[in-house]
């Protein structure tokens, strides 16, 4: 089993917060939590549409004595998210992974959030997450919204420059027109995800000049790619 060293690599999501991604070393643990971690990781790999998954995902939310592997659980999630945006499955699984830690009493998650928060970031605003017209992006977005707010409003009393981060990072994406639809879709609905104030002060100023960019592309006349029309009506149907 690997886990996190102080040896470090600094890399980028692909459109995310910069990430250090720690080198693993050989590290003890008890067979017992080897054997948990290879078990958790095999069916978020493989087998995530099971029962066995779903069970193992109110395990990690529930069970005591499962500090000592968040490390491990951190790298993996890090490390499988950057190699794995073709996926759908594993980055939702993967996602569903991160909801379940922080829903644990037990798992003091906070010094790991700087390493998490990339990864959870990408899967809202990255330009393609998985590689299939059936591939559902849009839940995948949505469900990691409401995952970067229930961790700003957790954690933002603590890290007092967590929100304004991530805030930054999604208006960032939200407002430059070289972004592809996708990432303004997962932007917008990262921001509103944060509450009315968000909303109030960062969306709806800049819902007009949004707007008139957005028009053209839901026009049949004006973009004749089927994918891009449906694309921008998503997002009008966010911003209504």
């Amino acid at each position: 089993l690997v886990a996190p060293s102080d040896n470090r690599k600094s890399e980028h999501k692909e459109d995310g917060l910069p990430v250090e991604i720690k080198l693993p070393i050989k590290h003890v643990l008890s067979r017992e939590l080897q054997l948990y971690f290879d078990k958790i990781t095999e069916l978020t790999v493989s087998r995530s549409d099971s029962v066995l998954f779903k069970e193992a995902l109110a395990s990690l939310a529930t069970d005591s004595g499962l500090h000592p592997l968040v490390p491990y659980f951190t790298y993996f999630v890090s490390d499988e998210v950057t190699r794995s945006l073709n996926d759908f499955s594993l980055l939702f699984a993967l996602m569903r992974i991160v909801r379940s830690l922080l829903q644990n009493p037990h798992i003091h998650i906070e010094p790991y959030l700087h390493q998490l928060m990339p990864s959870v970031i990408t899967c809202l605003v990255a330009k393609r997450l998985g590689n299939r017209f059936s591939d559902n992006h849009w839940e995948l977005r949505n469900f990691t919204a409401n995952l970067v707010a229930s961790i700003c409003k957790r954690f933002g009393h603590v890290y007092h420059n967590l929100q304004p981060r991530v805030t930054r990072t999604l208006l960032h994406a939200f407002l430059d027109p070289t972004k592809a639809l996708t990432q303004h879709y997962g932007a917008i609905q990262g921001l509103a995800a944060l509450g009315p104030s968000v909303i109030r002060l960062l969306i709806l100023p800049n819902l007009q000049p949004y707007l008139q960019l957005l028009e053209p592309e839901m026009l049949h006349e004006k973009q004749k790619n089927e994918m891009k029309r449906h694309e921008a009506w998503r997002i009008y149907g966010a911003l209504l």
